[in-house]
């Protein structure tokens, strides 16, 4: 077997989907280590803090990294191999596991790959404030090619917090001008 050279941190995704990751990137021919974690609610907080608890799991993470969330949660998970060792650290969240994402600092960023958010990056109503504070760097980074960012979307209306969606939409606004637009059949041909 090829030593990984990726290692993909999955956020709140149960760990049973560990080994569908890694054959799912095996298919892509991506020698891949994946940690997959969901972090311990936060008590007296509804639904054990949601998204709460990954900022709570960051905090704690960059406690133990030195300041670096990802050396911390590496140092807690324990991949196979050492984060040196890894060409590509992918940080993956799904829904309420972007409170991690959130929490990372320039230090990570620059430790990471790329970012993918799987229905994943909530925000206030109106997105007002500083609420895609934490988003933009890496919109800012992916323009540029130097990371990736990749947002996957359902376009749910969750009524009482902004959508991935527009989360993503208000990152694209925010980060430079207009992306051109992709059709379709473009992207994925005429199916």
């Amino acid at each position: 077997p090829m030593t990984p050279t990726h290692l993909v941190l999955l956020v709140h995704a149960d760990p049973s989907v560990r080994d569908r990751s890694v054959v799912a990137c095996a298919r892509a021919g991506i020698a891949a280590d994946v940690v997959a974690l969901v972090a311990d609610p936060v008590p007296g907080l509804p639904g054990g803090g949601l998204s709460a608890r990954y900022d709570a799991l960051a905090a704690g993470a960059r406690q133990i990294g030195r300041g670096s969330a990802v050396r911390g949660l590496v140092q807690r998970y324990r991949p196979p191999h050492g984060l040196e060792e890894y060409e590509h650290v992918l940080l993956a969240t799904f829904s309420a596991g972007y409170g991690f994402a959130r929490g990372l600092t320039d230090v990570d960023r620059a430790l990471l790959s790329g970012l993918v958010l799987i229905d994943s990056g909530h925000g206030p109503e109106g997105l007002g404030g500083a609420s895609l504070d934490w988003l933009l760097p890496w919109a800012r980074a992916a323009r540029e090619g130097r990371k990736v960012l990749a947002i996957g979307h359902s376009d749910v209306d969750p009524v009482t917090y902004a959508s991935t969606t527009e989360v993503a939409e208000a990152a694209i606004a925010r980060s430079g001008p207009p992306l051109p637009a992709l059709g379709v059949g473009a992207a994925w041909g005429d199916d």
